[in-house]
């Protein structure tokens, strides 16, 4: 806590991201071209990895938008259901940046 701000660290694994991707239709970069399709579990080697995750399919703005879309969601959608509170949130950052040299 730093006064009335909250640091709240939100992490998910790539199970949980790559269920919310498919469930959103989230366009993705096929591997090899400049072609998107959305998300498919079955067709997740078909998708460009990422570099600074070697075994996942997902960059950071993708990791963030799956999660905003979890904070979102209602409980009886398996989401969160954070809507009275996303508005007193003043920023999101990936906290692996930091690492990069």
């Amino acid at each position: 806590r730093i006064g009335d701000l909250y640091l709240i660290k939100i992490r998910a694994d790539d199970e949980l991201l790559e269920e919310w991707a498919e469930k959103m239709h989230l366009l993705m970069r096929l591997d090899g071209s400049g072609v998107y399709a959305a998300f498919q579990r079955i067709l997740k080697s078909q998708f460009q990895i990422t570099t600074f995750f070697p075994d996942s399919v997902f960059r950071s703005s993708e990791r963030q938008l799956i999660i905003h879309e979890i904070l979102h969601r209602k409980e009886w959608e398996n989401g969160v259901e954070l809507n009275q509170l996303l508005p007193s949130i003043v920023y999101m950052y990936p906290l692996h940046i930091n690492n990069r040299k």
